[in-house]
């Protein structure tokens, strides 16, 4: 079974056990949200990147794992995501993992879900690979 397939029953696993929990075992009407990735939108199942911890805009939102942020931008931007992430926004049910260098290599840290993280060293402007799971 492919990651992406395992990544996408997990989800529906854990919102539906959440929906559970939170209805008190009632039916839940609404349909769910659909994450579309790097559009500019942190939506629940994404992690956003965020170019500045002082502004709403721009970020990077990714919904899967990327080894090398170096050919990403920020939408509607020039500026490369790899090395230029101050603030980040984990709206995904997994934990990120965001690392220095391409490749899940170098110093990493992990990112909780629900957590929105203003980096500091040696992570700030330095995020140059993200990948979802546990760690």
């Amino acid at each position: 079974m492919s990651k992406e397939i395992k990544r996408r029953l997990g989800r529906a696993l854990a919102v539906g056990s959440t929906l559970l929990m939170a209805g008190g075992g009632l039916l839940a009407t609404a349909a769910p949200a659909s994450a579309e990735p790097r559009d500019g939108n942190v939506e629940v199942g994404e992690i956003g990147l965020r170019f500045s911890s002082y502004e709403e805009r721009p970020v990077l939102d990714l919904y899967s794992d990327d080894n090398n942020l170096s050919d990403d931008k920020f939408p509607g931007t020039q500026t490369r995501a790899d090395n230029n992430t101050e603030l980040v926004w984990n709206r995904d049910v997994f934990t990120w993992q965001l690392c220095t260098e391409a490749d899940y290599s170098g110093p990493c840290t992990s990112i909780s879900p629900g957590y929105s993280v203003n980096l500091v060293a040696p992570f700030r402007n330095t995020v140059s690979s993200a990948r979802y799971g546990f760690f």
